[in-house]
């Protein structure tokens, strides 16, 4: 990866090994890592929706409800209604996972917070 720093198949083939092993929080950076390097060469294989998808179930994985939910998002807005059954089937992870019902409008509240500040 140091050697070839824009090539996003080696941070999410990491990602992935990662994940499988149970070491989320890492799998979480790698595969952020390989999103962005495919946004900075626009490879769009790399950096779609189904991206995101795979970023928001390790982040489910890794006990990290918002990044999920702001991967679901970007997933909803790239993938339109080809990405929808898999987004609800997330969001019920999400939302299982979470002490509240609706994580997303909390989100939603902390962000509308942050902007007034």
């Amino acid at each position: 990866m140091r050697l070839d720093p824009d090539e996003p198949a080696y941070p999410w083939n990491l990602a992935s090994a990662l994940n499988r092993l149970g070491l989320n929080d890492l799998s979480l950076g790698f595969m952020t890592r390989a999103i962005h390097a495919a946004h900075r060469i626009g490879d769009e294989d790399w950096c779609g929706p189904d991206a995101y998808l795979a970023l928001a179930e390790i982040a489910i994985d890794a006990d990290e409800g918002d990044i999920a939910l702001t991967a679901l998002a970007r997933a909803q807005e790239l993938g339109g209604e080809a990405v929808d059954r898999e987004i609800v089937r997330l969001l019920r992870e999400v939302r299982s996972a979470s002490r509240e019902s609706r994580p997303e409008t909390s989100l939603a509240g902390r962000l509308e917070r942050l902007s007034a500040a």
